[in-house]
């Protein structure tokens, strides 16, 4: 096997996807392990061409793999997660100024976070390199320290799944000054109560989110009415939540919108969606396990000339419209 040959196929590729990094990954760190000289002479240099396949995250690795590859590979970001113990000596080389800038995405798992170290990290400079930062069933009651610091707030990814987040940490969220930078913020499983969902949602630095996901929270009708405020949205989740179709008086009017995921609800009629003429980019549509119909959705949807989708499957209520 012609290992660089199989290098210089996926480095010239445009794009990898998941499965093609992994295969990136294996076949990079395999050579340099057998051939450490002729990696560090050959491979390395040809491979720091092809920056947009390095910088992004190549492979998830636990915080100690991570240890362990960044002397082997410097020239790679890596997606890093941490498990629930975080020590002390781990908790200073994530904010080590050699280290976190290899970090591309960083996901704390049921991770006890100290206040100390949320501050510490919150005020690292190179924090704001994160493409993302996760934070999933957490155990801090901190969360606020994180949100204050403007070079955390200037993340384009934020997730907080499972988090508990009260008023406070909203405020502190709305009070950041690169809050206005979030592009995506994932808050499913989270709990908010509605007051601090409509807050969020009607806040100016919401507007220019393209991504949110409220899965699996409080969230209902009335908590969407400034909804329409974010007109930069492209992929809306609000699955397993209690709307109705009178949210779609609020979606109708979000003409970026390309994917709405409306798993699980209450939804039974689509069919001020699909005569909405705002909503020319909608490209997806999911609505299984909802209580709507084959004719209802045939009504609203499938005699859209907006949406026309080419692909229709009612048994699972998802439709996908794939037009160029």
């Amino acid at each position: 096997m012609n290992s660089f040959s199989d290098l210089r196929s996926l480095m010239n590729s445009t794009s990898l996807s998941t499965g093609e990094r992994a295969v990136l990954w294996a076949l990079i760190s395999d050579y340099q392990r057998e051939h450490p000289t002729e990696y560090d002479r050959v491979w390395v240099p040809y491979m720091s061409g092809f920056p947009h396949h390095l910088e992004h995250g190549l492979v998830e690795l636990s915080l100690d793999e991570f240890e362990a590859a960044l002397p082997r590979h410097p020239q790679v970001r890596f997606d890093v997660y941490v498990g629930e113990t975080l020590t002390s000596s781990q908790e200073r080389k994530l904010v080590d100024p050699w280290i976190l800038p290899s970090i591309a995405t960083l996901k704390f798992r049921h991770t006890r976070l100290t206040s100390n170290f949320l501050a510490t990290f919150a005020e690292s400079l190179d924090i704001a390199k994160l493409a993302s930062v996760s934070l999933i069933q957490c155990k801090s009651s901190s969360l606020a320290t994180l949100f204050r610091s403007e070079h955390a707030a200037s993340l384009g990814t934020l997730h907080l799944w499972s988090a508990t987040i009260d008023a406070e940490e909203v405020n502190a969220l709305l009070r950041g000054d690169g809050v206005q930078h979030i592009a995506t913020l994932g808050l499913s499983h989270a709990t908010l109560d509605v007051d601090t969902i409509e807050a969020l949602l009607g806040a100016p630095q919401c507007d220019g989110i393209t991504h949110l996901n409220l899965s699996d929270t409080s969230v209902h009708d009335k908590c969407l009415t400034t909804l329409s405020r974010c007109q930069q949205l492209e992929h809306l989740d609000l699955s397993h939540t209690h709307i109705t179709d009178a949210v779609f008086d609020v979606v109708s009017e979000l003409s970026s919108l390309a994917s709405l995921v409306l798993v699980g609800t209450r939804i039974r009629c689509t069919k001020r969606l699909g005569t909405s003429p705002k909503l020319t980019n909608l490209r997806r549509l999911e609505l299984s396990w909802t209580p709507a119909n084959k004719e209802e959705l045939l009504s609203g949807i499938a005699n859209s000339e907006e949406l026309d989708p080419s692909i229709v499957d009612y048994y699972r209520h998802v439709y996908t419209d794939v037009m160029e």
